[in-house]
């Protein structure tokens, strides 16, 4: 998992084909449950699409203040996302990032079971569909 800590994070995983984005604070018992939640997901996703490049990036919005906050809440703004919720929340949302676009979220992960994770992760980012972006180090 890639951490964003700068604009220029943020504009690589969005030029990516696919993207898992973990949004984290330190300040919710929520978004550590959700950290745990996630990192759950993440282990089934290798063990069944272990051929997938899917890249997976956390940010921390902890502090609530800096470009990088001020940049993914511009982003969900843009995009027509719940800006407020999903970086004020402090639930540890789950984003699906399709092309720099968030295609699908979640925003209380540890809240959904895994099985439907793993089966939104199939439907939005297309996984066995047999036209997987290639790489060497899936789920990096």
């Amino acid at each position: 998992m890639k951490d964003i800590t700068s604009i220029a994070d943020l504009d690589k995983m969005r030029s990516l084909p696919r993207a898992l984005v973990f949004i984290y604070v330190n300040w919710a018992m929520q978004a550590r449950r959700s950290d745990a939640a996630c990192h759950r997901l993440l282990s089934a996703l290798q063990r069944e699409y272990q051929s997938e490049d899917i890249a997976v990036y956390r940010v921390d919005l902890s502090d609530q203040e800096g470009e990088v906050w001020i940049a993914i809440r511009k982003w969900f703004k843009d995009g027509g996302q719940p800006y407020d919720s999903l970086s004020y929340g402090g639930c540890g949302a789950l984003l699906w990032v399709r092309l720099g676009a968030v295609a699908a979220y979640v925003p209380y992960l540890a809240e959904v079971e895994c099985n439907k994770l793993m089966a939104m992760t199939r439907g939005v980012f297309e996984l066995g569909a047999g036209f997987g972006f290639g790489g060497s180090n899936p789920l990096h």
